[in-house]
Protein backbone atom coordinates (compact mmCIF):
# COMPACT_ATOMS: atom_id res chain seq x y z
CA UNK A 1 0.00 0.00 0.00
CA UNK A 2 1.23 3.22 -1.27
CA UNK A 3 0.84 6.39 1.54
CA UNK A 4 0.17 9.28 0.61
CA UNK A 5 2.88 10.88 2.30
CA UNK A 6 5.24 9.01 0.14
CA UNK A 7 3.55 10.52 -2.89
CA UNK A 8 3.53 13.80 -1.97
CA UNK A 9 7.68 14.08 -1.04
CA UNK A 10 7.91 12.20 -4.80
CA UNK A 11 5.93 14.64 -6.33
CA UNK A 12 7.89 17.71 -4.57
CA UNK A 13 11.17 16.41 -4.97
CA UNK A 14 10.36 16.42 -9.01
CA UNK A 15 9.31 19.82 -9.07
CA UNK A 16 12.35 20.95 -7.22
CA UNK A 17 14.44 18.94 -9.52
CA UNK A 18 12.49 20.47 -12.45
CA UNK A 19 12.87 24.43 -10.77
CA UNK A 20 16.75 23.78 -10.53
CA UNK A 21 17.46 22.52 -14.20
CA UNK A 22 15.40 25.83 -15.09
CA UNK A 23 17.72 27.80 -12.81
CA UNK A 24 20.80 26.21 -14.42
CA UNK A 25 19.98 26.24 -17.66
CA UNK A 26 18.75 29.98 -17.26
CA UNK A 27 22.37 30.71 -15.48
CA UNK A 28 24.37 28.56 -18.21
CA UNK A 29 22.51 30.19 -20.96
CA UNK A 30 23.35 33.85 -19.72
CA UNK A 31 27.91 32.88 -19.08
CA UNK A 32 27.50 31.36 -22.37
CA UNK A 33 26.63 34.04 -24.03
CA UNK A 34 28.50 36.41 -21.90
CA UNK A 35 32.07 34.54 -22.19
CA UNK A 36 30.74 33.91 -26.39
CA UNK A 37 30.46 37.67 -27.43
CA UNK A 38 33.15 39.01 -24.61
CA UNK A 39 35.72 37.03 -25.28
CA UNK A 40 36.60 37.77 -29.19
CA UNK A 41 36.72 41.40 -28.01
CA UNK A 42 39.09 41.31 -24.94
CA UNK A 43 42.36 42.85 -25.35
CA UNK A 44 45.06 44.03 -23.38
CA UNK A 45 44.01 47.35 -24.25
CA UNK A 46 40.78 47.22 -23.58
CA UNK A 47 41.94 46.48 -19.57
CA UNK A 48 44.26 49.13 -19.46
CA UNK A 49 42.21 52.35 -21.34
CA UNK A 50 39.53 54.48 -19.92
CA UNK A 51 36.45 54.67 -21.60
CA UNK A 52 36.12 57.44 -24.32
CA UNK A 53 33.59 60.35 -24.15
CA UNK A 54 32.21 58.31 -27.56
CA UNK A 55 31.69 54.83 -25.53
CA UNK A 56 28.81 56.83 -23.79
CA UNK A 57 27.44 58.52 -27.41
CA UNK A 58 28.51 55.72 -29.82
CA UNK A 59 29.44 53.09 -28.07
CA UNK A 60 32.68 52.90 -29.45
CA UNK A 61 36.27 53.44 -27.78
CA UNK A 62 35.46 51.17 -23.99
CA UNK A 63 37.53 50.10 -21.22
CA UNK A 64 37.29 48.55 -18.31
CA UNK A 65 40.49 50.04 -15.69
CA UNK A 66 37.63 52.43 -13.83
CA UNK A 67 35.52 48.92 -12.80
CA UNK A 68 39.03 47.40 -11.99
CA UNK A 69 39.94 50.20 -10.19
CA UNK A 70 36.51 51.05 -8.06
CA UNK A 71 36.31 47.05 -7.25
CA UNK A 72 39.57 47.09 -5.66
CA UNK A 73 38.69 50.04 -3.77
CA UNK A 74 35.34 48.58 -2.90
CA UNK A 75 36.89 44.80 -2.18
CA UNK A 76 39.84 46.61 0.24
CA UNK A 77 37.80 49.48 1.78
CA UNK A 78 35.26 46.36 2.92
CA UNK A 79 38.19 43.81 3.54
CA UNK A 80 39.62 45.96 6.23
CA UNK A 81 36.22 47.39 7.95
CA UNK A 82 35.80 43.50 8.70
CA UNK A 83 39.16 42.86 9.53
CA UNK A 84 38.77 45.66 12.41
CA UNK A 85 35.24 44.93 13.14
CA UNK A 86 36.11 40.92 13.31
CA UNK A 87 39.94 41.00 14.81
CA UNK A 88 38.76 42.60 18.40
CA UNK A 89 35.66 40.12 18.55
CA UNK A 90 37.96 37.27 17.81
CA UNK A 91 40.55 38.29 20.76
CA UNK A 92 37.64 39.08 22.88
CA UNK A 93 35.88 35.35 22.64
CA UNK A 94 39.25 33.75 22.59
CA UNK A 95 40.35 35.41 26.04
CA UNK A 96 36.74 35.84 28.13
CA UNK A 97 34.85 32.98 26.90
Amino acid sequence: MIKSKNIEEAVFKVLMCAAVGVVLFAVVSVIYSVFKRGIPSLSWEMLTSLPNIDFYINGNGGGLLNAIIGSVYIVGASTMIGLLISIPIVFFLNVFI
